[in-house]
């Protein structure tokens, strides 16, 4: 009940949310009272002993879930394939990459800059130069902990802008492809040289890709507008995923400083020349989230009391976030400023379609606009690398998938993109 009343504004309330986490409770505690009044003395003994091992017994088996029962269906895959799962948390890997001399941080994806500040907006924990600020790569020139999800934590070097390129990339007078998207294109799960934009590379030598993970549309054309502008790249190409892209650019709205990417067309945030200054931001605060993070276990403690993992796996979560309705309206502005970018320096936008996990597990019900989507596309001669096709013509399709399992594509679903994208690359090139 303290954790409902705690978090009241953030969930919707209907009749059925009263009843199950506000009335049962009060109602349960009156009976209990009324009913130890009124029964004989030798029985309130009994029943009080009863409803402790009940409690007992209930928090007994909280903690088992607490700490035991989110086993990863990966780590049970991974065993079955004979695969060596890596088991240690991110942090522990950062220690042990910092003891054995590198300079460890984890991924900093935009995302983690925002913080509900007031009602219906979100804005930048960061400032430079007495501004606020959306840095939109992570921490620079250090050894940079993403993910496992291939059983093996993915490590890569950051470059001088905090982003996942090999050293050098700036150094170009002309780029190839300039790469905006989210996790996706960040390669999450995949080693340096088997991601699709490192695959791309190997054709497109001068390729920076400046993706980061839970990028919407419109941070990734905030990426274009501040990056590529100067880069002056012969494609930007966006990795559209079609999974959770519109329902960011839902959250993204209500971002003040993302917005003025659209409402105002001249104004930039100049991260290219404050690059130093937002470097050493991003460093005071990934230094103090790691100092943070010891204190977590008194949150672990607080989601025992308030029977967080056992409410979940019976169906009864803590309130239900609003679902997201997708602005279709404004995908559609986002992507005719993408398009019309590129053509200051005579360079062409395209756009990759990436298809979910859950498009093939569940195809008579999985939709998500994509209809609706390529329409816009379509509408607004935008080039188009759709792969839904080229995925649903594979013999198996969870086969590229880690382990078959929702998330991000693996090694061949990688190289299945990289190839489709550079036929249709090599063509609007000639």
């Amino acid at each position: 009940m303290a954790y409902v009343l705690f978090r009241w504004e953030k969930y919707e309330h209907g009749y059925t949310f009263l009843g199950i986490y506000l009335g049962a409770p009060v109602l349960l505690i009156a009976v209990s009272v009324c009913m130890l009044k009124l029964v004989l003395p030798g029985w309130r003994l009994k029943l009080s002993l009863l409803a402790g091992s009940i409690i007992f017994a209930t928090l007994l088996i909280e903690s088992y879930l607490a700490f035991y029962g989110n086993i990863d269906l990966r780590v049970i895959k991974a065993r079955a394939s004979g695969i060596q799962f890596d088991q240690r948390s991110k942090k522990q890997m950062i220690n042990d990459l910092r003891a054995e001399g590198r300079r460890a941080y984890p991924t900093i994806h935009p995302r983690l800059s925002l913080k509900e500040l007031e009602a219906n907006e979100l804005h930048s924990i960061h400032s430079v130069d007495n501004q606020e600020t959306i840095p939109l790569g992570g921490i620079a020139s250090v050894t940079t902990v993403y993910n496992r999800e291939s059983g093996q934590w993915v490590v890569y070097e950051s470059d001088e802008y905090g982003f996942r390129n090999p050293a050098g990339t700036w150094k170009h007078d002309r780029f190839d492809l300039g790469v905006v998207g989210d996790s996706m294109a960040h390669g999450a799960g995949l080693f340096d040289g088997k991601d699709f934009v490192s695959l791309l590379r190997s054709c497109y030598p001068r390729t920076v890709n400046l993706a980061s993970g839970a990028n919407g549309p419109l941070t990734a054309f905030a990426a274009v507008h501040e990056y590529c502008t100067i880069l002056k790249p012969r494609f930007v190409v966006y990795f559209y995923y079609e999974g959770n892209d519109l329902s960011n650019l839902s959250e993204e709205k209500n971002v003040p400083l993302l917005m003025r990417y659209l409402e105002e067309e001249s104004w930039s945030q100049d991260l290219y020349a404050k690059k130093d200054a937002i470097n050493s931001v991003l460093l005071n605060f990934v230094e103090k989230e790691i100092r943070k993070s010891d204190s977590r276990q008194a949150r672990k403690l607080f989601q025992i009391f308030s029977l967080h993992h056992l409410r979940q796996r019976i169906g009864l979560s803590s309130g239900r976030q609003p679902e997201l309705q997708p602005d279709l309206a404004l995908f559609e502005t986002v992507m005719q400023r993408m398009r019309e970018e590129p053509k200051a320096w005579e360079g062409t936008f395209v756009l990759a379609y990436l298809p979910a996990w859950e498009r093939y597990k569940n195809p008579d019900t999985y939709h998500v606009y994509r209809r609706e989507v390529l329409e816009i596309l379509r509408k607004n001669g935008i080039p188009v690398v759709d792969l839904h096709p080229v995925f649903q013509k594979q013999a198996d399709v969870f086969s590229l998938f880690h382990f078959g399992l929702e998330g991000h594509y693996n090694q061949v679903g990688a190289q299945l993109v990289a190839d489709e994208v550079r036929k249709v690359l090599e063509s609007l090139y000639q």
